[in-house]
């Protein structure tokens, strides 16, 4: 009798040492995935986008060069949907699936925006060296350096370097999206590992 009570009781000892393994499991999911930081990104990501966006639109209108490509555009609306992502990702309970998203779309989000600085950097520089030009003399036809240059295209200048400035923030904040994820998405794809190999 008194083995029996000892079976039972080592049984009693191997189901609680099971279910609290199990619960330190459950709770550990999620839990190297900061969702303040994440949604503090995703808005961060979403204001970047919406700013990509009307500057886009600006350099556009303004005849910017480089700026019939879009970049502007396009990368506001992927910065847009990186960053609303974030936001839903950073929900509790962790859901994988945004969590993977968000992961995922800053990828892409970091790709486009390293596209938006190279048109940016060209257009800055071709828009800046045909932003000048000098007074010259209406009867003779020759410069009057006296009176100095004057800039003829200071708004196109300014929406590239604006354009420019925005993406190099979205590749920052992409970057560090994708270090918080990536170290979620390794953790629970190494305790589902481990879990199916016991």
């Amino acid at each position: 009798m008194t083995s029996s009570g000892l079976k039972a009781g080592s049984g009693m000892n191997d189901l609680l040492i099971y279910n609290s393994s199990q619960e330190s499991h459950a709770t550990s999911k999620g839990s190297l995935y900061p969702a303040k930081v994440a949604f503090s990104l995703g808005m961060g990501k979403l204001l970047l986008g919406l700013l990509l966006l009307v500057f886009g639109v600006l350099a556009l209108l303004q005849g910017s060069s480089q700026a019939y490509l879009g970049g502007g555009l396009w990368g506001g609306v992927c910065v847009i949907v990186s960053g609303t992502l974030g936001i839903m990702s950073s929900r509790r309970p962790c859901t994988y699936f945004y969590l993977a998203s968000f992961m995922a779309m800053s990828i892409v989000s970091l790709a486009v925006s390293g596209l938006v600085v190279i048109f940016s950097t060209i257009g800055l520089i071709r828009d800046d060296a045909s932003s000048r030009a000098v007074f010259v003399n209406t009867e003779t036809g020759e410069p009057l350096a006296f009176l100095g240059d004057v800039v003829i295209r200071r708004p196109a200048v300014i929406f590239s370097a604006v354009l420019l400035g925005l993406a190099v923030l979205d590749i920052l904040l992409s970057l560090f999206a994708i270090a918080i994820c990536s170290r979620e998405v390794i953790w629970n794809q190494a305790t589902e590992g481990g879990s199916g190999d016991v």
